[in-house]
């Protein structure tokens, strides 16, 4: 049986990869402890330097907005197929 939570739904589907990004943003901001745990449970979904680089982005204070956090989010998985960085953010929206 399939986990409910990890199923994405129709309106989820309809929603743009840069709003998912900037809604993870915000929820960085709001949240940075809860941001580093949520890296730990997509950590496989992240290649190593990747996962160090974005653990180190929560640990810096110059973020201070969800712009800023999609600039610099965009910098380090940008080279990833855009299926793959799709599926990253919205697994780790969903953890958040």
């Amino acid at each position: 049986m399939a986990n409910d939570k990890l199923v994405e739904s129709r309106e989820e589907k309809g929603r743009t990869y840069g709003d998912m990004v900037l809604d993870l943003g915000t929820r960085f901001i709001q949240d940075r402890k809860r941001f580093i745990s949520t890296l730990n449970k997509v950590s496989g979904l992240l290649e190593g330097p990747e996962f160090r680089e974005l653990q180190s982005l929560s640990r810096g204070g110059e973020i201070d907005s969800a712009g800023v956090f999609e600039d610099r989010f965009e910098a380090i998985v940008g080279a990833k197929d855009p299926e793959a960085k799709r599926e990253l953010v919205w697994t780790a929206l969903r953890h958040m």
